[in-house]
């Protein structure tokens, strides 16, 4: 039976699974990002975690997907830049990995993949169009229209964390100012002296500080969804990342600016939902998305382009 691994690079943890074509998880495994910060010392990593998957016994590998974050050449495989990981500079990744494992790698943004995910899996199967954003260690998006991922005349559509929200905002991992990832990811609560798991515990606990910073958070999550409703007119949205889990207490807050900031015709049609796969929806992706490359691929090669 066919198998492909998907592999979902994160800021803060990095999973592996070892995925069939419906989408089942048959093995998956987890390590901490820690101080790895270098491209070869991510390598390791990925080999280290790889060793702890447990295939079934009858499971044909036919390869591995791989979403990583920043800005990816997918048909080259190449990462030209990742603002948690500043060392990452034109890092031929696909390269690397088939030498390192001897198998097909296909690679692609991490939240592309989680908009694959969620796609063929989750939240979004019954949406053709729609914008998935993860919020977590940062801000990333994937865009689907007609059913396929946008990639843009250069490859890099989607990097919606960089949009600048503040002219003289914080600074960001990018080199640029107020960019929304700063405002809406784990980089928010850093800044309020918080992390996001503490947080929300506050809040629940209803700490009156802790559900102003959520607000704060919800606001400025809209901010941006509002933005996009109105540039490219898709009113469809999953948010994952490790912050959906805490949706209900910024929700409220996100939608109101959305309704402030968007038409009233496109907020009428305005729908968002919470990724159903969340710490899956990469790993899903990304074998995903392997299968629909090898399957191109073999239609291609017999002779129907």
């Amino acid at each position: 039976m066919e198998y492909a691994i998907g592999i979902d690079i994160g800021g803060t943890n990095v999973r592996a699974g070892v995925v069939d074509r419906d989408g089942k998880i048959a093995s998956k495994a987890m390590l901490r990002v820690g101080d790895v910060k270098t491209a070869k010392q991510m390598v390791k990593l990925m080999g280290s975690l790889l060793s702890e998957l447990r295939p079934p016994k009858d499971a044909e590998i036919v390869g591995i997907g791989c979403g990583m974050p920043g800005i990816m050449d997918s048909e080259k495989g190449i990462i030209g830049h990742s603002p948690n990981f500043p060392d990452w500079k034109e890092v031929p990744f696909k390269a690397m990995l088939e030498k390192e494992f001897g198998a097909e790698v296909l690679l692609d943004n991490d939240a592309n993949m989680c908009a694959i995910g969620e796609h063929r899996w989750g939240a979004a199967q019954k949406w053709d169009d729609f914008i998935m954003i993860t919020l977590g260690t940062g801000l990333g998006g994937g865009i689907i229209v007609d059913g396929s991922l946008v990639h843009g005349m250069c490859g890099y559509a989607g990097e919606v964390g960089h949009m600048t929200i503040e002219r003289e905002g914080w600074p960001c991992g990018c080199g640029n100012h107020g960019c929304w990832e700063q405002y809406a990811s784990s980089h928010f609560f850093k800044r309020r002296g918080l992390g996001g798991h503490e947080a929300e515990a506050l809040a629940k606990k209803g700490n009156s500080a802790a559900k102003e910073v959520w607000r704060e958070f919800g606001q400025n999550v809209g901010i941006g969804i509002a933005g996009l409703i109105n540039n490219f007119g898709i009113t469809n949205f999953v948010v994952g990342g490790g912050l959906a889990r805490a949706m209900p207490l910024y929700q409220r807050a996100m939608k109101s600016e959305i309704k402030a900031r968007s038409y009233a015709q496109n907020y009428a049609k305005f729908k968002v939902k919470k990724s159903t796969l969340i710490d899956d929806a990469g790993i899903l992706g990304s074998a995903g998305a392997f299968f629909e490359a090898m399957d191109w691929m073999l239609f291609l090669s017999a002779g129907n382009a």
